[in-house]
């Protein structure tokens, strides 16, 4: 089989890991990147690529690769990504796959209907605190799923690019952005417990405004079966990045703390520390660029499940945003 061509789309930061990990692994070649800031493009460049411009229809005429990756905000994806299925690529975007659920169905059905493959990335279900978590909770380590709660965000809220403040750029704000490693993570586990696909409402959400978008949110989703999934998403914590789950279930517990921070007790038991292997703080966006490749390739493995995610996560973060508006119970799935 061919090699694929990859265009990668936007050179940030995380455009920039992309490519790094793009340059090193098999059977993968970097066709080109687009940026419309000079220093991105320069820094695509410096990286390998052998055509860098500023416009995306011409980048997939020059480069006429299998595979976009869309790394840009999120505004952007919409148009984006229905360029690169247009012409004939599949695609993988950043979260949010759009800024509302709107977006995210329409996204789908063009790549249905073009037959591509589409999926967000989802690089902390990658993290090895939480692929080591996931492995036990199938293993009925801690027996029956129960309650998830969840603390995602950083203390760099004051400093984000202008995008991320601006409600028409970001389609929200943390909980839109950030608030998505939490949503997701409680996919995953309410699909292992059957109960994805049933949430009934959000039970309660409450914001802090900065400027024209949410910098400090909490908030509740319950299902149908009764499990709740709590966040606290945030710009303002005061201790750097923060990622924490915890997990009950009904014979024991487990919580991550970061990367590599994993805790396990059976219920009534002390906490244990339990080890897990620190690979290295690209583990999860090479994890999760490798998913979506093989499921380009065969059309099978965790990133075939990623656009329904994707949807799934929009709905939620949509209807916490009404229930944030109308101070009542708002349903999750129409």
């Amino acid at each position: 089989m061919s090699a694929l061509r990859v265009l990668q789309v936007g050179v940030g930061s995380v455009g920039r890991r992309r490519l790094q990990i793009l340059g090193d692994l098999p059977g993968v070649v970097v066709s080109g990147a687009v940026d419309t800031a000079p220093d991105a493009r320069a820094a695509a460049q410096r990286l390998g690529a052998p055509w860098v411009g500023a416009d995306l229809a011409e980048g997939l005429r020059q480069t006429q690769p299998n595979v976009v990756i869309v790394s840009t905000p999120h505004a952007l994806h919409q148009h984006q990504v229905a360029a690169a299925l247009a012409a004939g690529a599949h695609v993988l975007c950043e979260k949010p796959l759009g800024v509302n659920a709107a977006v995210v169905r329409e996204l789908a059905a063009l790549a249905a209907g073009a037959e591509r493959r589409l999926a967000m990335s989802r690089n902390h279900l990658h993290l090895p605190s939480v692929s080591a978590a996931l492995a036990l909770v199938r293993s009925g380590q801690i027996g029956t799923i129960g309650d998830v709660a969840t603390q995602v965000g950083h203390d760099r809220g004051a400093s984000l690019t202008p995008w991320h403040r601006s409600a028409a750029l970001s389609g929200g704000g943390c909980l839109r952005d950030n608030g998505a490693h939490a949503l997701l993570i409680g996919h995953e586990l309410w699909a292992l417990a059957d109960d994805a696909a049933s949430v009934a409402h959000t039970e309660h959400s409450e914001s802090v405004e900065d400027g024209d978008v949410d910098a400090d949110v909490v908030a509740t989703l319950k299902s149908v079966s009764g499990r709740t999934l709590r966040l606290h998403v945030s710009w303002r914590f005061t201790d750097g990045y923060r990622f924490v789950v915890h997990i009950q279930g009904d014979r024991g517990e487990l919580k991550i703390d970061g990367p590599v921070g994993l805790r396990h007790r059976n219920l009534g038991s002390p906490w244990r520390e339990l080890a897990v292997d620190d690979l290295g703080p690209m583990t999860s966006w090479r994890r999760d660029t490798t998913d979506f490749l093989t499921f380009v390739t065969t059309g099978a493995g965790p990133a075939a499940h990623s656009a329904a995610a994707a949807l799934w996560t929009a709905e939620a973060t949509d209807a916490l945003y009404r229930s944030a508006t109308s101070a009542a119970p708002e349903p999750v799935l129409a």
